[in-house]
């Protein structure tokens, strides 16, 4: 299986543990990065994407959704104001990633979209690095809730522009072909897709982000 950092530690660093657990002689080689794995020359069975652009030539399982939050630590605003609408974030130093808008946010509130040009001199394409970088004072992040949850909790980051929702992406199981699929990955799948409907777990992070 492949995925990303974030949703490896936050979600199936859970999933996959539950899953070995009612599957004793099954074993899961997990490789993490941000990189868009090639499946069939990588030899990957299964990845997890968070992306609202899906390969055509895949086929993709959808699983839940990624919720995302504008954040900065207060440190950031030592000599500036907090911004209180999109347009405010343009000339501000912005930490970037190609997988949640490198350049381009896009928000709704009120049924109403919005949009602002983004901009700054550090990006990534790894958001953990950026929550880590947002952390330290370098500017403002748009972060999957599940990843800084716990410094929105202990007031190390600030949520910006609470009445303005960022663009969910959907979070996918991504394979190459239905046909003579293994036991095993059919498996997981249908372990997987369950567990992001069902798993207390999971539901409560999605109940607090909706709160």
């Amino acid at each position: 299986i492949s995925c990303a950092q974030s949703i490896a530690s936050q979600a199936l660093s859970v999933a996959i543990t539950e899953f070995l657990q009612h599957y004793p002689n099954m074993a899961i080689d997990l490789s993490i990065t941000n990189k868009a794995v090639n499946l069939i020359e990588d030899r990957i069975d299964l990845a997890i994407r968070i992306t609202n652009q899906l390969e055509p030539s895949l086929i993709a399982k959808p699983l839940s959704t990624c919720h995302s939050v504008i954040c900065a630590a207060p440190s950031f605003f030592k000599d500036k104001k907090i911004p209180t609408k999109p347009e405010d974030l343009a000339p501000l130093e912005c930490l970037t990633s190609i997988f949640f808008g490198r350049s381009l946010w896009r928000f709704e509130k009120d049924g109403e979209p919005f949009s602002v040009l983004v901009g700054g001199r550090l990006s990534a394409d790894e958001s953990v690095f950026l929550a880590q970088a947002a952390l330290n004072g370098a500017g403002i992040a748009m972060q999957p809730y599940l990843s800084v949850k716990k410094y929105l909790e202990s007031g190390e980051l600030l949520q910006l522009l609470p009445d303005y929702v960022p663009q969910p992406l959907g979070i996918y199981a991504v394979y190459a072909s239905r046909q003579n699929m293994p036991t095993t990955l059919r498996a997981v799948l249908d372990f997987l897709g369950n567990w992001f409907t069902t798993s207390e777990y999971w539901q409560s992070l999605m109940q607090q982000r909706a709160t």
